[in-house]
């Protein structure tokens, strides 16, 4: 399959426009491990206002002195 084909690629890189991905956020880091909670809503909600890529990140920052989020 080429690139062209995949809809997720057409969806995001199409011809003289500019797309907008989202960062998906984690909650703040106070335990040590990540509830994920209410992950798939928070998707679907950012598929509906028509975001063209979602960004995980895939390490997290653990540091349980700063309360920041992840």
């Amino acid at each position: 399959m080429s690139l062209q084909n995949h809809g997720a690629f057409r969806k995001m890189y199409q011809k003289e426009k500019m797309t907008l991905g989202f960062v998906m956020p984690l909650e703040r880091m106070s335990t040590s491990i990540p509830k994920m909670q209410n992950q798939v809503d928070m998707t679907k909600k950012i598929e509906q206002f028509g975001f063209s890529a979602l960004w995980l990140r895939d390490v997290t920052i653990q540091n349980l002195k700063v309360d920041d989020n992840g």
